[in-house]
């Protein structure tokens, strides 16, 4: 399941940028808090959006803001598993 792949990938990065809880799959929304002042969920967003010369995946991702400081990314059928994987590679890029 693609959803799980990503929120378990989010997960175990244990960052301290970025964080989820992968056992709180309820829809297809991946659900992101950011709880480092030094990296917030609008610098996210930013981010996700940005394709920069140097970035492995040259791709955009687009992600919402939700809540103070929550993201809220949603998965869609059309979706294919490298779609996920480049998306999983961009997030690996940016808070790690």
């Amino acid at each position: 399941m693609a959803i799980y792949f990503c929120l378990s990938g989010i997960h175990d990065l244990k960052s301290e940028l970025v964080t989820c809880d992968p056992d709180l799959i309820e829809t297809n929304m991946v659900l992101l808090q950011f709880p480092s002042p030094h990296f917030t969920s609008q610098d996210f967003v930013k981010r996700m959006a940005e394709v920069k010369k140097g970035d492995e995946e040259q791709v955009v991702v687009k992600a919402a803001l939700w809540f103070k400081n929550s993201v809220r990314c949603v998965l869609h059928s059309d979706l294919k598993q490298e779609d996920v994987d480049c998306a999983m590679k961009k997030i690996r890029g940016i808070v790690s």
